[in-house]
């Protein structure tokens, strides 16, 4: 069976041209390696809604993981807006599972900010690697965290 890569990146709806950029740009690279992998490549944007934005359900999760979680609300604009941004490719990588099934889940680590929190921090790892279903189930698929050049 041939593998297929799916990345997620923060693209606006109905973006095909970029859609297709990115796609072009990831292949490329993957050949680089001699990896003649599928490629999709799916924006952060929430196809029914529209939305970038995290969902409310993965903000309370993400709020309740413990005490000293702060809450999104509470967050310099700057850092909600990450914390959004790695709350949606979490629940992009559960919605995934129901189309795709993977076998394991490979994602390159957030980069860790000064004006981020440790626990900010470690709240967003927390959420990339317990995927849920569409329905609030937890998934039984392992992630692998990469570390990335920042390039």
């Amino acid at each position: 069976t041939r593998i297929t890569l799916r990345h997620v990146t923060a693209l606006p709806l109905n973006a095909v041209a970029q859609q297709q950029r990115e796609g072009v740009k990831m292949k490329s690279f993957l050949q680089k390696f001699r990896l003649n992998w599928n490629v999709e490549v799916e924006g952060l944007a929430n196809p029914r809604t529209g939305e970038t934005q995290a969902s409310p359900q993965s903000i309370l999760r993400y709020e309740s993981l413990h005490p000293s979680m702060p809450r999104v609300a509470d967050m310099s604009d700057e850092v909600k807006k990450w914390t959004h941004s790695w709350l949606r490719i979490g629940e992009v990588m559960g919605e995934a599972y129901e189309h795709n099934q993977p076998k394991c889940v490979y994602i390159t680590l957030p980069f860790p900010r000064p004006s981020i929190t440790p626990a900010t921090y470690f709240g967003w790892l927390e959420m990339l690697s317990d995927l849920r279903g569409e329905d609030g189930q937890p998934l039984d698929i392992p992630v692998c965290f990469i570390r990335g050049n920042g390039k």
